[in-house]
């Protein structure tokens, strides 16, 4: 696509957490040994209980689901496509998830010292000072980190002028293929939505929440944000998704326009066939 990286970024979520797990050579020889085995398992010690990291956890957990639904995939090695249109929005949010996950750390290191006497007693022998660290604090992070899409427009290297072109296209080829992956997920994410709304309402003695329906206002919100290439197919099928919404409870009490709704559901994943189908080569 031209001029995407006038209309995009690339954006990396680095997320780390302290395990408060550890690997204890020791006993796992010992295990071994009474037994008669050999690498038949690894003992690891729970150093602290993990009801003190769950808080931690949630958010953490949180602050990647939200990544990964706000941009779109671009690189193995973790960069993902964050559409200029999604910037504000992804960073307000993510900047308030982080200020909690740093209060539940906070919260955290100023309980440590007493959690490490808690564990000192429940470990017992197994008990280890060196296995815990002094600052803790430093074992959490949130972190993003911001790169522009490259623009081979630009490209300068000293090369022959047929290896710059070779260059060039083998680079532009790789950006169209990573471009139309990141694009096919916008279609699979709607597929996916329809595909469990189908199920729900195929089924006549399935329950469903509110969140069934929802979570396609909620899909018809961000879509528009992530089409960075103006895709007027995307636009087609939010404005169809705006109509299929619907009053959960009085899809719950209606046969008729449960089944109604089912049928609509239908009809929009058939024609989201073609924009699934593999490209042919």
């Amino acid at each position: 696509m031209k001029n995407l990286s006038e209309k995009s970024l690339l954006v990396n979520l680095n997320i780390g957490t302290w395990s408060a797990r550890k690997y204890d050579r020791k006993v796992t020889q010992e295990v071994n040994d009474k037994h008669g085995s050999t690498d038949a398992g690894r003992f690891n010690k729970l150093l602290i209980a993990s009801k003190y990291l769950e808080a931690i956890t949630k958010i953490a957990n949180a602050a990647r689901v939200f990544h990964y639904e706000n941009t779109l995939p671009w690189s193995d090695a973790g960069e993902r496509l964050l559409p200029s249109d999604n910037y504000f929005e992804y960073t307000s949010e993510l900047s308030k998830l982080k200020n909690q996950f740093e209060s539940e750390v906070n919260n955290f290191a100023n309980l440590y010292p007493a959690m490490v006497s808690e564990a000192k007693i429940n470990l017992n022998g197994l008990f280890n000072p060196l296995d815990y660290p002094v600052n803790v604090s430093e074992k959490f992070r949130i972190k993003t980190s911001f790169m522009p899409v490259p623009d081979i427009a630009d490209l300068r290297i000293n090369l022959s002028e047929n290896e710059v072109n070779d260059l060039t296209k083998q680079i532009q080829d790789e950006m169209n293929e990573r471009f139309a992956a990141s694009q096919r997920n916008i279609y699979e994410r709607i597929a996916e939505q329809l595909k469990h709304m189908k199920e729900r309402l195929t089924d006549k003695d399935a329950t469903f929440r509110n969140s069934l329906f929802e979570n396609v206002l909620s899909l018809v919100d961000l879509l528009p944000r992530l089409n960075v290439a103006n895709d007027s197919n995307i636009v087609s099928i939010c404005q169809e998704l705006k109509s299929l919404y619907c009053d959960p409870e009085t899809v719950r009490t209606s046969k008729r326009l449960r089944s109604e709704k089912a049928q609509e559901v239908e009809n929009m994943l058939s024609k989201l066939d073609a924009f699934l189908k593999p490209v042919k080569a």
